[in-house]
């Protein structure tokens, strides 16, 4: 059976044009049927397991006090609960410059290969979005 692939997308909650993409990178076989796109159910299958993200790869959500901020003002150190040293936060433009010493925040700490960055929730829900 063969699914629409703005249905596939609105029923997993994926964006459209992520998925688009990963169609043209995985190769997988599109057709049209009165305008709308369609896919198989396996191609469906492989384009939701190539979307997935690994666990070790999915943030955490942290929370933290503001301790200054840096040259850059897109960033603030941060003292993490249960973490030892202080760490660098990536605020969003909108919140540049409204986190005194002293405010809690909350961020998400995301590992990969290139070490632990630390990004304020703000820019999590938006990717939700």
């Amino acid at each position: 059976m063969d699914i629409k692939l703005k249905t596939f997308c609105t029923r997993n909650e994926l964006v459209r044009k992520e998925v688009d993409q990963l169609v043209k990178r995985l190769g997988v076989k599109t057709y049209k049927v009165g305008g709308a796109l369609h896919i198989s159910e396996e191609d469906a299958n492989i384009i939701l397991n190539e979307m997935a993200l690994p666990e070790e790869l999915t943030p955490q959500l942290v929370e933290g006090v503001v301790l200054g901020v840096c040259r850059n003002p897109s960033w603030v150190m941060c003292k993490w609960d249960g973490i030892e040293h202080k760490h660098p936060c990536l605020l969003p433009r909108r919140f540049k410059g409204r986190f005194p010493k002293g405010k809690r925040i909350k961020a998400e700490r995301i590992e990969d290969k290139n070490g632990v960055t630390y990004r304020h929730e703000y820019f999590g829900r938006l990717e939700r979005r």
